[in-house]
């Protein structure tokens, strides 16, 4: 008792939350000798509880902490108490119940604000106002790269004009959370629906994206009333940033790609929000992000849509459909991959090969960064040209501002590398490839839009629809279509 009790006061002391509904308490002399509440039970029947506590008092003090830490952050099981003499046969239940509370302590989510200091903003107003420009000449068509008289305008606004606080402001609108899965921090924005029986949605990004690129579609979809729609239609909105992006930092380990990230949604719903099953929507990464989610956790998926769809092995192979495996309607989507083949190859070559030393360019300098995130808004969105007719300044120096403030630049371009170097294994054999009931929106200026057929033999295609406009940016640049499109997915869905 005496053990439990002084592992339990060291787990106070460290600000660990256990939820009241899982704990028993048992009033005693705390620290100093002051009268408090301290968790005994944690939850477990007595006859386990007991066990437990006589298994730590057979240990030294410092086993003893060890044993307690692994207990809340892997769980424990019913092997553990094999010397104890009790029977267990019967509260394997209970002992399921704490091992998931055991691994859910360490995964508490925590209200964040996104509060950048004064020294950060300041420090990149100076590097504004020292930039070396390079010379730059036949180059109105941005043939060579981004063009340096439309990004000397760009950044003279960032220096002068654009308000970081006025963003910041409206970010801190939403509810953002942090939390930590595996290592691996996670930050998130989490918007209640508000309806009958919102259905939970999780929204994942690409690069060069950040969460905020579905800002324009979070309130739409989590209250539909207040935009016109049917309340019927609501859903909780989960936006989380990738890990190693934006305000999911700093990631310090190494492996981090799509399919693991699917593992580490998989978590964030279940055992940090307690979603039974849920809803899943991408572009980008975020489609093979969503696309691993229905081919591995098919069964906790209400369904899934995305606005890229490509194989799940797509970054071991790089291969575009052949033109004769596009129906006589859809040649104009293979005329499109082969326009837009030539604006993803540097991209996809340097930051599947050796994203560090791109990086080092791009975290000491915000103009190069501004050039290299800049240039693909500008090819890859239907923008015909004029990336503001898509993007405005503060949209595009918002992103900026996130991969700047953050210094997660590295980190994005490095889940590059670890999705080309630690490729794709199928977790079953199955056809579909993709067994959740799946929703594809088609825009026409996407950089890769794979025949109707393919998609029909892959997924568990239940709708396709073409859109009228919009390239690889879908929540900016065309939401009310994708928001439309969403809505109309799940709806029958529902249950």
């Amino acid at each position: 008792m005496r053990a439990v009790r002084a592992g339990l006061e060291i787990i106070e002391a460290l600000h660990v939350q256990v939820p009241s509904s899982l704990v028993g308490e048992e009033q005693s002399e705390g620290v100093g000798g002051a009268r408090r509440a301290v968790p005994l039970s944690l939850g477990i029947p007595a006859t386990l509880h007991d066990a437990l506590m006589a298994r730590l008092d057979r240990l030294a003090p410092v086993r003893m902490l060890s044993e307690i830490y692994s207990w809340f952050t892997e769980g424990f099981d019913t092997k553990d108490l094999q010397e104890a003499e009790t029977s267990v046969d019967e509260s394997a239940g209970e002992f399921g119940k704490c091992h998931q509370f055991g691994k859910g302590l360490l995964m508490q989510k925590t209200p964040f604000t996104i509060a950048v200091p004064e020294s950060t903003l300041t420090d990149l107003r100076e590097r504004l106002a020292r930039v070396r420009w390079p010379n730059d000449f036949a180059n109105d068509n941005w043939q060579y790269g981004a063009n340096a008289a439309y990004l000397k305008e760009l950044v003279a606004y960032w220096r002068d004009g654009y308000d970081w606080r006025k963003h910041e402001q409206a970010m801190n609108a939403f509810s953002h959370y942090k939390v930590t899965i595996e290592g691996v921090p996670i930050h998130f924005i989490h918007e209640p629906g508000k309806g009958p029986k919102p259905i939970p949605l999780i929204l994942t990004h690409g690069w060069p994206w950040t969460f905020w690129d579905f800002h324009k579609v979070i309130r739409p979809l989590a209250d539909p009333a207040a935009f016109g729609g049917n309340p019927a239609d609501a859903f909780d909105v989960v936006v989380p940033s990738l890990p190693g992006y934006g305000f999911s930092s700093p990631l310090t380990t190494p492996g981090i790609n799509f399919w693991r990230t699917a593992d580490l949604w998989a978590t964030l719903m279940h055992e940090v929000l307690g979603y039974k099953k849920f809803a899943a929507q991408g572009g980008d990464w975020g489609a093979l992000v969503t696309s691993q989610l229905g081919h591995k956790y098919p069964q906790s998926l209400i369904g899934m849509h995305l606005n890229l769809a490509v194989p799940l092995d797509f970054l071991s192979r790089m291969a575009a459909p052949a033109e004769s495996e596009y129906a006589p309607d859809e040649k104009q989507w293979y005329a499109r991959v082969q326009e837009a083949a030539p604006t993803i190859r540097s991209h996809v070559a340097v930051q599947t090969s050796d994203p560090q030393t791109l990086a080092y360019g791009m975290h000491d300098s915000p103009v190069a960064l501004c050039a290299w995130i800049t240039e693909r808004r500008r090819n890859w969105s239907d923008c015909g040209g004029d990336v503001e007719k898509r993007f405005s300044k503060d949209d595009l120096l918002t992103t900026m501002m996130i991969y700047w403030v953050t210094e997660s630049f590295v980190t994005s371009v490095r889940y590059y590398y670890e999705a080309r170097h630690r490729p794709w294994t199928p977790a079953h054999n199955r056809r579909p490839v993709v067994e959740a009931p799946t929703g594809i929106a088609i825009f026409p200026k996407e950089l890769l839009i794979m025949p109707r057929k393919w998609a029909e033999q892959y997924y568990n295609l239940k709708r396709w629809t073409v859109m009228t406009a919009g390239g690889h940016f879908a929540p900016m640049e065309e939401p009310e279509q994708l928001v439309r499109d969403v809505r109309a997915f799940f709806r029958p869905l529902r249950t």
